[in-house]
């Protein structure tokens, strides 16, 4: 299934990454339903959607969980209804040596998924929350150069890109919806680092045991600059969020995840 990419950047800071350039680790969108609706035992969504069945379905009774994952065009969906919420994922189907773990472009991956989203929200219950997250990697030459790089999008922090180490910066900056929606504001968190890529392999098999993981650290490990976004609504009165305000809603927190990736911790 070829997704049709309607991301259309809308300009970037000087100095910074176009959106092709950052890989997504993972997507996720996360619905609550309300309260007074129960969603189904066994869900048909992810046929309907993906148009072929899940490769893997666990249900727990006891617990009220489902899960539903199976490969698809990007990497591997995964369907998690819990009480109370909805998770659908996209995610890496296995790590790759020492390259970093990713779906692909944050760009053509989004757009993968946002069609897919789209598609869901069509059939979902009705919800009185939203949340979109990513967790995106842009690669650099070293530690340093990410550091340097995180400069130009954290700009309301000094940080020494030479003499520093160790660094994360998370920040909520809070923003009132479009929406139409009375008192709704979305929450715009955002935590950024940079990483260095360490794989697990299988070690050798003691007696008696499982093979234990053993962590590999390469001489010349990739490393990325690290953003990882939570787009999510506050909490409004459940006749508020209607169905035909959902969509509204649910593009709106696309395009203020898409803006921190181009402008940077930007009020």
């Amino acid at each position: 299934m070829a997704a049709s990419n309607d991301i259309t950047p809308r300009g970037i800071a000087p100095g910074l990454s176009p959106l092709g350039t950052w890989l997504a680790e993972s997507l996720r969108v996360t619905a609550f339903p309300l309260p007074t609706l129960q969603p189904p035992t066994q869900p048909e969504w992810w046929s309907e959607i993906v148009g072929s069945p899940p490769e893997k379905q666990t249900v727990d009774r006891k617990s009220a969980q489902y899960l539903e994952e199976g490969e698809v065009q990007m990497g591997k969906l995964v369907l998690a209804v819990l009480p109370g919420r909805i998770d659908w994922s996209l995610v890496p189907p296995a790590a790759v040596g020492d390259k970093f773990p990713s779906v692909g472009s944050f760009l053509d991956s989004l757009a993968f998924f946002k069609e897919l989203m789209l598609r869901w929200f069509e059939k979902a219950p009705q919800s009185w929350r939203l949340a979109f997250g990513a967790v995106l990697l842009l690669p650099v030459q070293d530690r340093r150069s990410g550091y340097e790089k995180l400069s130009l999008y954290l700009p309301s922090v000094q940080l020494d890109a030479k003499g520093s180490s160790e660094f994360s910066y998370q920040i909520n900056r809070p923003r009132p919806s479009r929406s139409g929606i009375s008192g709704l504001e979305i929450n715009r968190l955002s935590k950024w680092s940079v990483s260095a890529r360490q794989a697990w392999e299988i070690g050798p098999i003691s007696p008696g045991g499982s093979p234990p993981l053993v962590r590999q650290t390469y001489p010349e490990p990739p490393t990325a600059c690290r953003l990882e976004l939570d787009i999510n609504t506050t909490q409004v009165s459940p006749t508020e969020l209607q169905a035909d305000k959902v969509i509204v809603v649910f593009k709106e927190v696309i395009e203020l995840g898409i803006e921190i990736v181009l402008k940077g911790d930007v009020q």
